[in-house]
């Protein structure tokens, strides 16, 4: 093999890595950008079984929402900080807030958005 066949060899294989590693590079971000936590402190997380109206939930086409139900700790930090248990269903919250006043009293929950993903906007005692 002389020179000219090596380096040929050579560049072919250093093209073949560089493919290799930008698309090991599109796909680590894609899967990054799918994995990222919401930005906003107040987000909600709701876990699929959770995603039907419970019947003490009111909900308006537009403006702001909210909740009836006793506020209690979490007992799933990955979905939340606290969390509202109402008649039908639990609602998961995850807030900078401090609540821990309101803890296992009955609670307003108002919120903006949708089921899915929506933001808190205050919790009060009824």
């Amino acid at each position: 093999m002389d020179f000219k066949q090596f380096a040929q060899k050579y560049w072919q294989v250093g093209a073949i890595i560089i493919v290799v590693i930008i698309i090991g590079v599109y796909f680590d971000i894609r899967h990054a950008n799918k994995t990222q936590p919401a930005e906003n402190s107040e987000q909600t997380n709701m876990s699929q079984n959770e995603a039907a109206v419970p019947s003490s939930i009111s909900q308006a086409a537009t403006g702001t929402e909210s909740w009836e139900g006793t506020l209690e700790n979490s007992n799933n930090s990955a979905k939340g900080n606290l969390m509202l248990v109402t008649p039908a269903h639990t609602i998961y919250i995850r807030s900078g807030r401090d609540f821990s006043s309101l803890i296992g009293k009955k609670v307003n929950v108002t919120y903006q958005g949708t089921l899915d993903s929506f933001s808190l906007e205050n919790i009060t005692a009824e």
